[in-house]
């Protein structure tokens, strides 16, 4: 039985899980790209934070696209992410960017779920759970 690696992107706020995979992977984290976001877009990015992929572990320039078991993801919102979403009349969303425009992580599709830390209302972490995987930008936004 296979057990989670754990990925840390210390700059970006960003803790990666990964089941054990067969062949290998790994998750490296690519700085994320400023976007310009469509007219028909639903989501504006506040805060670009990280381009995450995966990679076989032996050539990790091999980005990996389909996967067995889960990338877990915890990203660390801040007080100007909840104050920008504030704006917008909303919670923070996590977005990502599908090659054409920006679609946000739901609770159905990725499980997606918002912890404050404990105490505080503008702070703590957003946490997707992805069964497979382009390399998309993700970002904070209202």
């Amino acid at each position: 039985m296979g057990r989670n690696r754990k990925y840390e992107f210390e700059e970006e706020g960003i803790t990666a899980y990964l089941h054990y995979q067969d062949p290998a992977l790994v998750v490296k984290g690519i700085k994320a790209i400023k976007r310009n976001t469509p007219a028909h877009s639903k989501f504006e990015p506040h805060r670009p934070i990280i381009n995450v992929v995966l990679a076989d572990a032996v050539n990790t320039n091999n980005y990996k696209k389909i996967f067995s078991g889960q990338l877990i993801l915890h990203v660390r919102f801040n007080p100007g992410d909840v104050a920008f979403a504030k704006t917008k009349k909303s919670e923070p969303v996590l977005i990502y960017w599908d090659g054409t425009t920006w679609v946000r992580f739901t609770e159905d599709e990725h499980e997606f779920t918002l912890y404050y830390d404990q105490g505080k209302d503008d702070q703590g972490v957003g946490v997707v759970k992805i069964r497979h995987w382009g390399d998309p930008e993700i970002a904070w936004g209202p």
